[in-house]
């Protein structure tokens, strides 16, 4: 978080898996017009972590921010050559599972949902 609140983008990409990192590289390389490229930089809010259950190589970090009504999320680290990485793919499942048990419906490109406008 400290190289993306400096905007140090590397630095920022080395703290994902390789998944994670080709994932964000290549949405960066779409060209959708008025979304910007991914953007570094201070945050609005305070993110701190307030747990972490440790499962072998993947570890579940809850994390809050300082707004009082701001729910906690769960974000899924994998320790990779004894770092801990961000795992945007595991995080994903993880959301879409919590989703799907709460009762929600899952969504697919052609549900109807606004489409992306492509350059």
């Amino acid at each position: 978080m400290q190289a993306a609140e400096s905007g140090d983008l590397e630095g920022f990409l080395q703290g994902l898996t390789p998944e994670s990192r080709h994932i964000l590289e290549g949405l960066q390389s779409i060209p959708v017009r008025g979304v910007n490229p991914l953007v570094l930089g201070s945050y609005a809010h305070t993110v701190r972590a307030v747990e972490a259950d440790v499962e072998g190589e993947l570890a579940y970090v809850t994390v809050r921010t300082n707004q009082d009504s701001a729910e906690a999320a769960i974000l899924v680290l994998r320790l990779i050559a004894d770092e801990w990485r961000l795992d945007l793919v595991e995080t994903e499942l993880l959301w879409n599972s919590k989703w799907a048990l709460s009762g929600g419906s899952p969504r697919s490109l052609s549900d109807g949902s606004p489409g992306m406008d492509l350059l």
